[in-house]
């Protein structure tokens, strides 16, 4: 259970040498040492040999250290680590979950979305540029899932992760819901976490799109706009198998939420005017997506200021789960 130790000159030379036996992505990676390893271990006081997740059918065992190492690799703190392991518990809550949509051929997206005070705490974006480079929490913690899924599940490009295009999100995804901003219940309260709960949200996305409107002025006018964006997408053309329960997410930027909330709308309003039309039967480009129920259209609020446009999250065939963030066990050394 315990991990291979490899002894290298350098940190360049480590670095090399993670290249050279495979276990990064293409990026360059932190070298998972000892010190820094355990140091991960300690904040979340858990042992080397703590079980985080089977995946019995790939004759995976995920332990805490073998999260934790790519962890590290992957540039996160030791602050990181309770986000990263609800991340890693949500994405394998189901055996086939991760695998499945891992190697789909739309280079499908592990989208996770963080909820509650460890936004603040930890310093995740929520607002300008969330989706994007710049923010190391964000970015690490998207690429320590990537890594996992890579060195731990063994799916990666050479073997059953080949979709024909791929996409630079696949490196790692992960944002916080801006819930300062929101003038509604932040998604974790909406799934049943009290709000002083910290959530992560493992959400598998194929492409996300812009939907751009500066002109809309009424809730009507821009979800209208949405709904006939989200139809001729294409991503509802090939969801003939998706499984009950599939949930599409649309975030909203700030603009848009002052025009929906603005008109007295709630979520459950949003939900409510979309689902139908999002539903509706084909007509020219446009074909129905098959969302259950209205609940299963998340709104999200996130995003800064400056250029009014919002975003879907186009359902993958594999269903999101929420994993509550564990509180710590030690103080450790991070």
């Amino acid at each position: 259970m315990r991990a291979t130790t490899h002894r290298f000159d350098d940190a360049l030379a480590a670095i090399d040498g993670c290249y050279g036996n495979g276990w990064t992505d293409g990026l360059p990676v932190v070298p998972p040492t000892e010190g820094r390893v355990q140091a991960m271990l300690d904040y979340v006081g858990l042992k080397h040999d703590d079980v985080i997740a089977e995946l019995r059918h790939m004759g995976v065992i995920a332990t805490a250290e073998s999260v934790a190492a790519n962890a590290v690799m992957a540039g996160c703190l030791p602050e990181y680590m309770p986000v990263v392991l609800a991340g890693v518990q949500a994405a394998t809550a189901d055996e086939r979950k991760l695998e499945g949509a891992t190697i789909s051929l739309a280079g499908t997206l592990h989208v996770l979305v963080v909820n509650g005070p460890v936004i603040k705490e930890i310093g995740i974006n929520s607002g300008h540029s969330l989706f994007g480079p710049g923010t190391r929490a964000n970015a690490a913690i998207g690429h320590a899932l990537r890594l996992f899924t890579r060195n731990v599940c063994k799916l990666d490009g050479s073997t059953l992760d080949r979709p024909p295009f791929s996409q630079p999100g696949r490196y790692g995804f992960c944002f916080g819901e801006n819930e300062g901003a929101s003038p509604w219940e932040p998604l974790h309260v909406q799934l049943g976490f009290p709000g002083s709960a910290s959530t992560v949200t493992y959400f598998p996305s194929n492409a996300p799109f812009a939907v751009l409107d500066a002109s809309s002025r009424t809730p009507e006018a821009f979800l209208e706009h949405a709904a006939f964006q989200f139809r001729v997408s294409g991503w509802t053309l090939f969801d003939a198998g998706l499984l009950p329960g599939v949930t599409a997410m649309l975030v909203l930027g700030p603009e848009h939420v002052r025009v929906i909330s603005g008109a007295g709308w709630s979520k459950a309003d949003v939900q409510q005017f979309l689902w139908p039309r999002l539903t509706a039967p084909a007509k020219g480009w446009e074909h129905p997506a098959k969302i259950g129920r209205p609940e299963n259209i998340w709104v999200v609020v996130a995003g800064g200021e400056g250029l009014p446009q919002s975003w879907w999250f186009a359902p993958h065939t594999s269903l999101p789960v929420t994993k509550r963030v564990a509180e710590r066990k030690a103080q450790g050394n991070g």
